[in-house]
C-alpha cells in the first residue's frame, strides 16, 4: 500500500511530515496588499505609517495573526501562499514570478 505524504482533503501536509518544505517570502504579498488597500481607521494608519496591520492583512487573506506572524518569520508554506494570493485578490505569479518553477525541498524538478 502507498503511503502519501498529503491529506486530499486538504492538500496540506499529514502530521508528523515535515512542515518545513518549500516556502515563499511573506514580504511580497504584504507589499501588493499594502498597495491596495488601507487600515480601517486613521489612527491605525498614522500608528503603523500606513502600512496595513496585521489584523487587516489576516481579514483580507482569511488567517490569524498568529499566522502571520510565522509567515514572517518563515515564510508562507507553498500550499498556503496560493490561497493567500487568490484571497487577496491576485495570482500567486503575481507576487512570486518563479511561483511554479522553485525547485522543491526534495530535489524534485517543478514542470
Amino acid at each position: 500500500m502507498t503511503s502519501h505524504l498529503h491529506d486530499e482533503r486538504t492538500c496540506r501536509p499529514r502530521a508528523g511530515v515535515s512542515r518545513r518544505g518549500r516556502r515563499v517570502p511573506f514580504r511580497p504579498l504584504e507589499d501588493w496588499l499594502n498597495d491596495r488597500y488601507r487600515n480601517p481607521t486613521v489612527s491605525a494608519d498614522f500608528q503603523t505609517g500606513g502600512e496595513l496591520t496585521a489584523p487587516t492583512i489576516g481579514a483580507i487573506i482569511g488567517v490569524t495573526r498568529q499566522t502571520l506572524y510565522r509567515w514572517r518569520d518563515n515564510g508562507i508554506p507553498w500550499w498556503s501562499a496560493d490561497a493567500a494570493a487568490i484571497h487577496a485578490g491576485a495570482h500567486p505569479l503575481e507576487l512570486w514570478p518563479d511561483f511554479h518553477t522553485s525547485p522543491t525541498t526534495t530535489g524534485e524538478v517543478a514542470a
